[in-house]
């Protein structure tokens, strides 16, 4: 199939990353040169964020010839560029919709996920010593209006009975003691698991850990299309050469191409979005922003019109 893109061609480009707080960051070497001419694997992996990594990493653990292929750079997409946090959620739908829809056994192995999906990401950051500037433990949800406390309370106790966890509830004189009361706020939940942390550091840190278990990169390298091959494999064109691989494995979330294969095409959604973040601030300028309405942030001194550090809910 020959691959087509779905947005316009500055979603693909330099611009997203251009003025990208967490890609000012640090300057990341290059992991792998364009692929020209005529090489093979075992299996390709076109798309170099978490899931390609994470993906790349497991198969070469085991051995396997991997091939990680990225048309920017790895870590350039949302997993670069994304807000940090490494907590639970997932669904909006509640526990017992997904029980109905799904059946007790595959709803529990759902709740499951979520919870090994962080102590997986803790696990990688520990064996393989990646500096992912991880701070925090576990995060606030935070009730702006007196109706929504109940809200809370229940969200409590379906993550008792969902992950087995025990959050903290803080009403409106803790939540004053504990400094984070300047809008007024009606009460708080600690959920006391996940952490927050630096997503293209993240990104970078696996790639290393990838490449040293003898893994190869292919950065700048678009896939133009994927062709079976007569002997049961497949025939990755790009601009300047082909990849022959047994497998291919799609890892390009919302970036995959619009004519992907028709069973596939139904099953994920792209979304673009954005984060606003200031200059610097001086003290005036935060003092004035304790008392905004506006959901905000601190990062580092910068102002960030976002739910971050802090879900709100109403």
């Amino acid at each position: 199939m020959s691959l087509q893109r779905i947005f316009q061609a500055d979603a693909y480009g330099q611009q997203p990353v251009t003025q990208n707080f967490w890609h000012r960051a640090f300057e990341p070497e290059v992991l792998g040169e364009p692929l020209q001419e005529e090489h093979s694997c075992e299996v390709a992996i076109v798309g170099g964020g978490y899931t390609g990594l994470s993906a790349a990493l497991k198969l070469a653990q085991q051995g396997v010839d991997v091939a990680v292929l990225d048309a920017r750079h790895i870590g350039w997409g949302a997993s670069g560029r994304n807000g940090g946090f490494c907590c639970l959620g997932g669904t909006i739908a509640e526990d017992d919709e997904l029980i109905r829809r799904y059946g007790e056994v595959e709803a529990r192995r759902y709740f499951y996920a979520e919870r090994a999906a962080i102590d997986l990401v803790a696990e990688l950051l520990d064996q393989y010593e990646i500096d992912a500037d991880v701070a925090s433990k576990g995060e606030t949800v935070l009730a702006h209006k007196p109706r929504r406390v109940d809200q809370l309370k229940d969200t409590a106790a379906d993550i008792q009975k969902r992950y087995g966890i025990s959050c903290h509830f803080h009403g409106k004189d803790e939540l004053t003691e504990l400094g984070m009361n300047a809008s007024g706020l009606s009460a708080g939940l600690t959920i006391p698991v996940g952490f927050a942390l630096h997503p293209y550091k993240y990104a970078r840190g696996l790639a290393a850990a990838v490449k040293s278990q003898g893994a190869r990169f292919y950065e700048q390298t678009e896939v133009l299309s994927i062709v079976p091959a007569d002997d049961g494999q497949y025939v990755l064109k790009v601009r300047k050469g082909h990849l022959r691989a047994q497998k291919v494995l799609l890892a390009t979330n919302g970036y995959s191409s619009e004519n992907m294969p028709e069973w596939l095409a139904g099953k994920y959604l792209p979304v673009q979005s954005n984060i606003l973040m200031t200059r610097p601030l001086s003290e005036e300028e935060l003092k004035r922003q304790a008392g905004s309405p506006i959901r905000w942030h601190m990062t580092r001194g910068h102002c960030c019109i976002t739910s971050a550090c802090c879900r709100t809910i109403g």
